[in-house]
């Protein structure tokens, strides 16, 4: 007997309620979860499985059908050796050779029809056509006729392939014939030892397509591209496997069911000298048997994993239902705990397994159940106790307040308490968290008072400490930027004359950038002693940015130019690398020259550059080609065009970016281009330094007071000739 729970003054036993029974039983749902689990294994490992099955009969299959295809060929091959051999005859008879050295056609036309009168009538060998074909590939002779123009191959093709190996047997159409079996005919062309040309030799069709079925032992029929019927060894069975429904194709065994058999049609392409094909060769195989034995071994490993299923499942409920069944009763005692019933027992005989070990926590949990009232009626209190020690703390607590929050937070702590005595007693300390609540917010307000007075203290203060802040960080960026344009000039090229000792030219440049820091660039360099070349470029946008951008891309073609480039490789070099990683999307436009000193010729390449002008010696002044191209950075892999131009002795050559064209005044209006032609068509015998000192004056006194909007850039050569 169990000694009965003492419960405490006031707890009255609620009567005992029996749960609903779950639908499922727990040894049924492990029963069906584990034959879920069994198929879901199954089409686990089945699925791999069909799917390796499925790749095995596609490599079967081509490897079927590569076989077939060297098999049709080697029927070809060895069907055409007759012809081959009459080729190779011809090449070598003394007295054909003659005649082709002395270019008598008539005659050579008339040995070769007599060789394909000779031998047309063959059962086995039939002769059709002997042609004899140039290293140029012209038809010389044919035993066609003389009327006859073009070869019966593709010369081109028969010339190529005889370059590798010197003789070619092949298939090909046989022109102006009835339909049937010499709708096709092989040609066997061996070269001529003396010139490059060939002779080539066509004859009956017929014996590959027996060599083929003799070697398969099966059926084997040649279709032509409008799916008709060539050749084959019974046609009469053609029309019954195949229908105009029926898909034909050249790569693929077609599958078939007829009158229960399952058939299988191997294609085989026929091609000509030309590479198209003329025609197919199928060859019908009977797979019937394999495929029954195929779904009867399907069928029995089938039946048998399911019968090996439904014994296992079987087994296992009979198994779990004689395990599960003293469970129910300890069930029972859980669910009577579970409402606090400690008076209930698990009446099972003493028991070694899981099933006893069970029982027994079961009683071990009814009297700790029983424990863990004592425990609960005790700690009750003990929490009553200790909320009264926090509301006495609380109240000293409130004595730090002011005067009129104090007296509300006892008010609140006073009515707290008088409503938890009318309460249930797990209420108290709910009523007390609220009270708490209550004065942890009058605690914040006042501290948020004091906050906010001490911020109002503060706040000039921090203004101040801000702007002190701010206008040491602009001065620091202003010394920045100034540091950034200093080595930006300092990098180009400054130095004019720039090369003292050449007579050749004269070269001068300069830019005004509109910013602290621009986005344009000149350079110029001389290649080897007598090419000198010229560049310019201008990224999108100013400042930093742009000027580390395109300081980028005149590194890359200074390098690449160095390196012996040419412009457009110079471009497409510096294009690739400013197109990786380009995460900010800029772009720059450049122009790049190389000019030969000794002739003026000049070779450039545009990336969306303004097209430079030349200041011909003459007074004329014109552009080169408008073609611009793509600029760099933008799609990679871009190709650019080298194009040529030639300069004269006092030709002047100007590069410019378009700050110069679109210098803008204070009404908004472009410099454009047609003022600036008419800079340079007074410019006269003046200096490059002096052309564009001409070129910034006329600018300036067209903007006048207007603030500048880009920078300006222009680098100008001029050409003296040879030394």
């Amino acid at each position: 007997m169990t000694t009965p729970a003492v419960l405490p003054a006031g707890r009255a036993r609620r009567p005992m309620r029996r749960l609903a029974r779950p639908a499922l039983l727990l040894r049924t749902r492990i029963v069906l979860l584990f034959a879920i689990v069994t198929v879901l294994f199954g089409a686990l490992v089945g699925g791999p499985a069909g799917i390796v099955i499925t790749s095995a009969d596609r490599t079967q299959e081509d490897i079927l059908l590569q076989d077939q295809r060297l098999l049709w060929q080697d029927s070809v091959t060895l069907g055409g050796q007759p012809y081959l051999a009459l080729a190779k005859q011809l090449a070598g008879d003394a007295r054909f050779v003659s005649l082709r050295a002395a270019a008598s056609t008539g005659a050579l036309t008339q040995r070769l029809a007599h060789e394909v009168a000779r031998r047309q009538d063959d059962l086995e060998n039939p002769v059709y056509r002997i042609d004899l074909v140039g290293a140029d590939g012209r038809l010389i002779a044919s035993s066609a006729g003389v009327g006859v123009d073009d070869p019966l191959v593709d010369a081109v093709g028969i010339l190529r392939q005889l370059g590798a190996a010197r003789s070619v047997i092949g298939v090909e159409n046989r022109p102006d014939t009835p339909p049937g079996e010499h709708q096709l005919m092989k040609v066997a062309s061996t070269a001529l030892p003396a010139d490059g040309g060939f002779i080539a030799v066509a004859g009956g069709f017929g014996s590959s397509v027996a060599a083929l079925a003799e070697a398969l032992k099966a059926d084997t029929f040649v279709i032509g591209r409008d799916r008709k019927l060539i050749s084959a060894i019974h046609p009469a069975l053609w029309p019954q496997i195949v229908t105009d429904d029926t898909p034909l194709n050249d790569h693929t065994i077609i599958h078939l069911s007829r009158e229960g058999r399952a058939l299988e049609l191997v294609p085989s392409p026929i091609v000509d000298s030309t590479g198209n094909t003329i025609a197919t060769v199928f060859t019908l195989r009977d797979v019937t048997f394999t495929e029954q034995n195929r779904l009867l071994l399907f069928c029995v490993t089938g039946a048998l994993a399911a019968f090996l299923l439904v014994v296992l499942v079987a087994s296992l409920y009979g198994y779990l239902n004689g395990a599960f069944m003293p469970l129910g009763e300890v069930a029972t005692a859980v669910r009577a705990l579970s409402r606090g019933d400690t008076m209930v027992s698990v009446d099972l005989p003493s028991r070694a397994d899981e099933v006893g070990q069970i029982a027994e926590a079961v009683e071990v949990f009814r009297r700790d159940a029983v424990e863990l009232e004592r425990l609960a009626f005790k700690g009750r209190i003990e929490r009553a106790q200790q909320e009264a020690l926090i509301r006495h703390e609380m109240t000293k607590l409130a004595s730090t307040l002011d005067p009129e929050a104090r007296a509300q937070v006892v008010a609140d702590l006073e009515a707290l308490q008088t409503g938890a005595e009318s309460q249930d007693e797990g209420r108290s300390g709910a009523l007390l968290s609220e009270a708490f609540k209550h004065m942890a917010a009058r605690v914040v307000e006042a501290h948020r008072q004091l906050s906010g007075l001490l911020a109002e203290r503060t706040r000039d203060l921090t203004i101040v400490r801000q702007a002190l802040d701010e206008r040491n960080e602009l001065t620091r960026i202003r010394q920045e930027l100034d540091v950034a344009r200093r080595l930006q000039l300092s990098s180009l090229p400054t130095r004019f004359p720039a090369f003292p000792d050449r007579t050749e030219f004269d070269l001068h440049a300069a830019m005004l950038p509109a910013r602290e820091v621009g986005g344009d660039f000149y350079d110029y360099t001389l290649v080897d002693r007598d090419h000198l070349a010229v560049m310019i470029g201008d990224a999108s946008g100013k400042g930093v940015s742009a000027a580390l951008f395109i300081a980028v891309g005149r590194s890359l073609m200074r390098s690449a130019v160095g390196r012996g480039a040419s412009p457009s490789e110079c471009l497409e070099i510096a294009n690739n690398t400013l197109c990786i990683d380009n995460e900010t999307m800029m772009f720059a436009t450049a122009f790049i020259a190389i000019i030969d000193l000794r002739t003026g010729d000049m070779v450039y390449a545009n990336a969306g550059h303004n097209p430079p002008y030349i200041k011909r010696a003459d007074g004329r002044v014109t552009t080169l080609d408008q073609s611009n191209g793509i600029a760099l950075g933008v799609v990679e892999e871009m190709a650019f065009v080298d194009r040529p131009e030639r300069l004269v002795p006092g030709d002047t050559f100007l590069l410019f970016t378009d700050g110069v064209t679109e210098a803008t005044d204070a009404a908004g209006t472009l410099f454009t281009e047609p003022r600036l032609i008419e800079s340079l068509e007074d410019i006269g015998a003046l200096s490059p330094g002096a052309v564009i000192d001409r070129v910034v004056g006329d600018i300036g006194r067209f903007v006048g007071t207007a603030e500048q909007a880009d920078d300006i850039t222009m680098i100008c050569t001029r050409y003296l000739g040879a030394a």
